[in-house]
């Protein structure tokens, strides 16, 4: 697929493979970071704790330390910072996918910008986007979100409770 802008042509090339997310919430959380942070090419990071929290497939090997990091990176790159920006809601891009992924790169007349670069001796890619479906973004952060939010909740209210009863004296 191809679009012209002005001088420059626009190639987009779907990058897009399918992905089998075992149904658990902390696996479609873990998934979602996967997702954006190949948007973001932060896929390729050198940080091993990066790699081990998106690795959804063996997501019960997470300690309840890596899913509370796992949950604030999830917040921190939300759908409301990076929608319209290298994310969009558009069913017809994503083909039989609830998501798909798309490489693009410029290409100006005689002069062609490349798709990658070298840096740091690590490859990068110029750029891409990620489309998906709604479901995809209610099954993969909306909902398993909220179920942290109120398992969190949850653990703030026991405490709460043991704590009251800790400064209870009986006579």
């Amino acid at each position: 697929m191809a679009a012209i802008a002005g001088r420059t042509r626009l190639e987009v090339e779907d990058i897009s493979s399918k992905a089998t997310v075992p149904n658990n919430h902390r696996a479609k959380l873990m998934y979602y970071l996967s997702s954006v942070t190949t948007v973001l090419d932060m896929d390729d990071s050198d940080s091993a704790n990066l790699r081990r929290l998106c690795d959804y497939s063996n997501y019960s090997r997470l300690s309840s330390e890596e899913t509370s990091q796992l949950i604030l990176l999830c917040a921190l790159l939300s759908p409301d910072v990076l929608l319209n920006k290298c994310i969009f809601a558009d069913d017809d891009m994503c083909g039989e996918f609830s998501n798909s992924f798309y490489k693009i790169s410029a290409v100006r007349s005689r002069v062609m910008v490349s798709s990658s670069i070298m840096i740091a001796g690590q490859n990068r890619s110029v750029n891409k986007v990620m489309f998906f479906k709604m479901e995809w973004l209610r099954e993969n952060y909306l909902e398993p979100i909220k179920y942290f939010a109120d398992e969190m909740a949850a653990e703030k209210r026991r405490q709460e409770r043991l704590a009251k009863k800790k400064d209870c004296v009986i006579l």
